[in-house]
């Protein structure tokens, strides 16, 4: 972990400081008292070198958060710099860059529950230029669950904005009068939130929950010894995604498949992911046991269309595919042309 802080250091050295801004927004949902919200971090970069940031591959979030918590109007501190998550060992974390006129946002969970209240808080972020550690603040408001709900107004015309926007959610809720969408990515909420700016509709007047990002299995069982061989095929309908399994053990082993395991595209210069299956609501039900005996295979298929969560094709260029077949995961890059 020390060398990814000297990377990172190094990283935002002479000349960045004045070119890179950073901007933390608060959930774009009502939080209620007993939640761990999720804030929202954008950083955009003006310099001539790119900027690295903690970045884990497992939350798809900003690693290592460091927060500074304080009641409004007092300024009473509620908790001190609260100690960073996901830092334990440098597997976890990896940097992430933005490339020079690009920005990047990123989700960061405060890792604590608030009471009820108004708050002011503080992240830490990556110190350009060598400079000391540097903050960024949102307000947060924490409500009691029944407390009464601000009522949508015109609620039809931001159904037709999320029409317009071609994003793709999992369900909206809209018993207490005030709408609830929730998105299937970070893309569909961001090009929601893009049509309501240009429909001149205020997006604190609805709830935008994103879905969180597909977990994978970690191949890191001891005693489950099997291979996994993730083949990438192209044809006239997109991607075929094959995943084969093989038993190496000695003995009988059961992969245990379910309907949701997850499937996720990503691009592989930037780690954005621009497909996902997996993250939203599941049938409940239970996993099926696929025995493989010593020496044997199966396989899983995805058929992927080469288009993103807004239903447009993806850009040409290298791309990471990872794929989980019960306990066993797999991935490989490949490139649409």
């Amino acid at each position: 972990m020390q060398r990814l802080l000297l990377t990172l250091a190094l990283g935002l050295g002479v000349g960045a400081s004045a070119q890179v801004g950073f901007r933390l927004d608060s959930p774009g949902y009502r939080v209620f008292a007993g939640e761990k919200p999720v804030l929202t971090l954008t950083v955009t970069n003006g310099g001539r070198e790119a900027v690295p940031l903690p970045f884990s591959p497992v939350t798809r979030e900003f690693a290592c958060p460091a927060f500074k918590v304080f009641r409004k109007p007092s300024g009473q501190q509620v908790d001190p710099l609260l100690p960073s998550l996901g830092c334990h060992g440098e597997d976890s974390v990896r940097l992430l860059r933005v490339q020079p006129g690009q920005s990047r946002t990123l989700p960061v969970s405060l890792p604590t529950r608030l009471g009820v209240g108004e708050y002011r808080v503080q992240l830490r972020v990556p110190p350009p230029g060598g400079q000391m550690a540097q903050y960024v603040a949102a307000d947060l408001r924490v409500l009691r669950r029944s407390d009464p709900a601000e009522r949508t107004p015109w609620p039809l015309l931001y159904r037709l904005a999320l029409k317009f926007s071609h994003a793709q959610i999992y369900g909206t809720e809209d018993g207490d009068g005030r709408l609830t969408f929730n998105f299937v990515d970070d893309l569909s909420r961001a090009a929601f939130m893009n049509t309501l700016r240009h429909w001149h509709l205020d997006a604190r007047r609805v709830d935008l929950r994103v879905a969180p990002a597909v977990r994978f299995p970690a191949n890191n069982n001891p005693y489950w010894h099997a291979s996994r061989r993730l083949a990438v095929t192209s044809g006239k309908s997109g991607y075929t995604f094959t995943l084969t399994v093989t038993n190496r053990a000695a003995q009988t082993l059961n992969a245990w498949q379910h309907p949701c395991d997850p499937v996720a595209v990503e691009r592989f210069s930037d780690s954005v992911y621009v497909f996902q299956q997996g993250n939203g609501p599941c049938p409940t039900v239970g996993h099926t046991p696929v025995p493989l005996q010593p020496g044997q295979s199966a396989t899983r298929r995805f058929q992927w269309d080469g288009r993103d969560s807004l239903g447009q094709p993806v850009p040409s260029g290298q791309y990471r595919v990872r794929m989980a077949f019960g306990q066993v995961t797999g991935e490989a890059v490949f490139t649409v042309k």
